[in-house]
């Protein structure tokens, strides 16, 4: 079976390219250098953002934001979409990254095989 994303059931309202750099006093090398896209997805008051360092291939962040709740059906939709295109997806708070909840990741495995049947 071929997908396409005509079949997401949520879509980005916006993919965006950037990058966070600073070199080095002498100007010779980069002290850092991140290179990321940032997807952001919004339906009614709902608004989901995640972050994707194009070094980490495979990998996604997901900023909830205070008031999220990552068991709505738009939640699950842009995690969905996020685990079509990612094989790691992980949530970004104020502690640094972590995984999802072995219940919602079986739920998302189970999402993926359906969309393929």
């Amino acid at each position: 079976m071929f997908l396409s994303d005509q079949d997401d059931r949520v879509t980005p309202v916006s993919i965006e390219h950037g990058i966070d750099a600073m070199m080095t006093e002498d100007g010779q090398a980069f002290e850092f250098y991140y290179n990321f896209l940032i997807y952001t997805f919004r339906q009614g008051d709902e608004t989901l953002v995640a972050k994707h360092y194009l070094d980490q291939p495979g990998e996604v962040s997901l900023t909830p934001l205070p008031s999220s709740d990552l068991n709505t059906s738009f939640a699950k939709g842009v995690l969905l979409y996020l685990a079509m295109r990612y094989s790691r997806i992980t949530t970004l708070g104020e502690h640094g990254t972590a995984p999802l909840t072995a219940a919602l990741l079986s739920e998302l495995a189970d999402a993926v095989r359906a969309a393929f049947r």
